[in-house]
């Protein structure tokens, strides 16, 4: 029987596109970032994003193991917002968190774990 492989996690520092983002806080499906130039310093922004698989598939006969993605610059307004204020991406980001805990309960119940 295959072992099913968990998918290598989100790094907490991205880098792309001349820019650093600091990961502040993530659930399962979603995280907040703090966008910072590359030379470092003050956050100029923040991205909240929806985290996106890729791999787990063989390409030209090599394996590529299953990953969490930052989603990429054409996927934004669909799986990453991006703000200048934090306050503005945390309202983003809280909601987010909430519609996941919402779901959560609603499997719970629908769903109950069976006893032995």
């Amino acid at each position: 029987m295959s072992k099913k492989l968990k998918p290598q996690r989100l790094e907490s520092i991205v880098k792309t596109n001349r820019y650093v983002y600091q990961l502040i806080d993530r659930t399962s499906n979603y995280a907040i970032f703090a966008q910072m130039n590359e030379l470092g310093g003050v956050p100029i922004g923040y991205e909240v994003i929806r985290i996106t698989m890729t791999g787990g598939k063989t390409f030209k006969g090599k394996y590529y193991p299953p990953k969490e993605r930052y989603p990429c610059a054409s996927q934004f307004g669909r799986y990453g917002w991006s703000y200048r204020d934090l306050k503005d991406a945390l309202a983003k980001y809280e909601a987010f968190r909430e519609q996941e805990n919402q779901v959560k309960q609603l499997i719970s119940i629908l769903l109950p774990e069976e006893t032995v």
